[in-house]
């Protein structure tokens, strides 16, 4: 069995071969018999088999380096912006958006009242996620959103009833 494996780098040089690449952030996931999925795929190397070979990741003097891997993809990732944010709670927007296979919110709350609603271009209510108690401790919240159809969606914010933000989805699959 294949395990993950996540780096995350604000700055990278990767070397594969004789071939350098620049990316401004990513992480890295080896895939576990199709299981995960990278957030948004920005390079893979060639034709998405990467070689049997070795990669030199290079950010602030530190070196790691990986050897021997297979199937392992480049992947960007982020926190998003701010959505909202105050003494209980914080929450960052969905990232990435457009979001393809799913998207996902990090947030850490004090509260447990906390939910994101997702709604369709009409106003029609499409999914309720809650976002749990997690003592102030960071956390993702993973939006699945292979079933819903190419568009535009809105996701609002609620503490409580009340709507604290609300912020707009697009779907491209």
């Amino acid at each position: 069995m294949e395990k993950t494996l996540r780096l995350l780098f604000l700055c990278t040089l990767i070397i594969l071969g004789s071939q350098l690449y620049a990316t401004p952030m990513l992480h890295y996931t080896q895939l576990d018999n199709g299981k995960n999925r990278p957030d948004t795929i920005i390079v893979t190397y060639p034709k998405n088999d990467l070689p049997q070979a070795w990669a030199s990741v290079q950010q602030e003097s530190r070196f790691i380096q990986i050897k021997s891997f297979k199937n392992i993809k480049l992947a960007q990732t982020q926190e998003g912006k701010l959505m909202f944010q105050n003494d209980k709670l914080t929450v960052h927007e969905v990232f990435p958006n457009p979001a393809n296979v799913s998207t996902m919110v990090k947030y850490s709350a004090k509260v447990g009242n906390a939910k994101i609603l997702l709604k369709n271009v009409l106003g029609k209510d499409i999914k309720e996620f809650r976002l749990s108690a997690t003592g102030g401790s960071k956390s993702e919240l993973v939006i699945p959103t292979n079933y819903l159809r190419n568009g535009v969606y809105f996701y609002t914010l609620f503490i409580g009833k009340k709507a604290m933000a609300s912020k707009k989805l697009v779907i491209k699959h």
